[in-house]
């Protein structure tokens, strides 16, 4: 999850700055899918969205404890946060 600056732009309707590139998005998703037992992915808020989460659940492989990682280390970069910090994304 990122924030909103103050005086930022909204350009969702979501309270959280989504991503919103199928890449960033990709990684998410199979991230999160990975997790045991984690059998389900939440939709976001905003609905133009969704064509890009639902790809990538339809393309959804799971990943190793490697690539999970690096995934991590990318978002982390990216300043980004998790919703659930119980994961390995802390």
């Amino acid at each position: 999850m990122r924030r909103y600056l103050p005086g930022e732009e909204k350009k969702y309707t979501t309270w959280y700055k989504p991503f919103d590139n199928q890449e960033d998005i990709d990684k998410a998703v199979w991230y999160t899918l990975s997790q045991e037992p984690v059998s389900t992915y939440p939709m976001a808020g905003d609905i133009r969205l969704w064509p890009m989460i639902l790809s990538a659940g339809k393309r959804f492989r799971k990943l190793s404890l490697d690539e999970q990682e690096k995934i991590v280390n990318e978002f982390k970069a990216k300043g980004a946060k998790p919703l659930f910090p119980e994961t390995l994304y802390q």
